[in-house]
């Protein structure tokens, strides 16, 4: 049975070298990459390269399988594309199922690591895109009310979007500061904003960004709209605060 250990080296030697004589791939922008967007005509500085993420990537694009991953992978803020984390799950499987076999000696003990380590990074995704969720919900009645503030100081929507990546707190000050990147490389404040919630799939931001988008089509007060839903947001999620401080 020694040649379990040995195939599964010899498998892991393939994947690394293989990555390494694969072509690279053109450059692309993070956003873009992540995302899914279209090419913006903007020099935009060049990201790490990945051989082996770069082929799986290539390949997924082709089979599109890669869209829903990606939405995942962006959700949970984590910085790598498609092919980059399944070559890192591939990875981790070979290692995990050469460890195992190693110290029990038996190939079912293999299988079911390997089969654990291909599930384990789907379920650390998830719980990183469920707590980031949370976090952002709680700083949304927040950041709401700064950009009243700083709209009825004669701020415009973008430079009270700049003041909320500034002054608040991540996650919420990240997303918003994508948006006014997303901005400057080309996109419409719309497909910055639409983006932003495919990132996030929260109820009340897309309330938000409906005030928003109806505000810049029709006109109207986008302070007082956006203060009834600061007001809305912050009543509702303050009983769940104030249970969630006396369980700590």
């Amino acid at each position: 049975m020694l040649w379990v250990p040995v195939a599964l080296a010899v498998i892991g030697l393939s994947v690394t070298v293989g990555g390494f004589i694969l072509s690279r791939r053109a450059g692309r922008s993070l956003i873009e990459e992540r995302l899914g967007l279209e090419s913006v005509e903007t020099t935009v500085v060049a990201v790490r390269r990945s051989p082996l993420g770069d082929a799986l990537n290539r390949a997924l694009v082709r089979g599109g399988m890669a869209a829903d991953l990606a939405t995942q992978l962006a959700r949970a803020d984590i910085k790598l594309t498609v092919g980059e984390f399944l070559a890192a799950t591939v990875i981790v499987m070979i290692l995990g199922g050469g460890v195992a076999y190693l110290l029990t000696r038996q190939v079912v003990a293999a299988v079911l690591a390997c089969v654990v380590c291909f599930f384990a990074p789907r379920w650390y995704i998830a719980f990183l895109r469920g707590r980031r969720l949370r976090a952002f919900n709680d700083q949304l009645g927040d950041t709401i009310n700064l950009m009243v503030n700083s709209l009825r100081a004669g701020y415009s929507v973008m430079q009270a979007m700049g003041a909320v990546a500034q002054e608040m707190g991540t996650p919420i000050s990240t997303e918003f500061g994508r948006v006014g990147q997303e901005v400057q490389l080309g996109l419409t404040l719309e497909q910055a904003l639409s983006n932003m919630l495919r990132r996030v799939p929260s109820d009340d931001l897309d309330m938000m960004i409906t005030a928003i988008n109806v505000q810049r089509e029709v006109g109207g007060n986008l302070a007082e709209v956006l203060d009834s839903i600061s007001h809305t947001i912050r009543e509702r999620i303050s009983p769940f605060i104030r249970i969630r401080s006396r369980i700590v």
